[in-house]
């Protein structure tokens, strides 16, 4: 008996992965459904968010606790902004 393998099925699909294009700049939808943004925006953010977790990390072994509040508040307040922006969006949808 031969079985049918249906190769979508353990592919990642596409928005949860960026691509690569030949064009600069070209926009990608995340999978959580935020607007659309230039790539190369996206993976500043995302390595902005990566250095300020192991600054913060870092800062907590060692029992600095002031550097740590600060990437704490940092990080805080990212995930702030990025929560107003996502309800601005949905306001300019509705």
């Amino acid at each position: 008996m031969t079985s049918h393998h249906d190769p979508q099925a353990t592919e990642p699909t596409t928005d949860q992965r960026p691509q690569q294009r030949s064009s600069p700049g070209w926009e990608w939808r995340p999978a959580s459904g935020h607007e659309s943004q230039p790539l190369a925006e996206w993976w500043v953010e995302q390595a902005v968010v990566k250095v300020v977790a192991v600054i913060a990390r870092r800062a907590h072994r060692r029992g600095d606790t002031r550097t740590f509040q600060r990437m704490l508040a940092v990080s805080l307040a990212g995930a702030d902004a990025e929560k107003a922006a996502a309800r601005s969006d949905q306001d300019d949808h509705a």
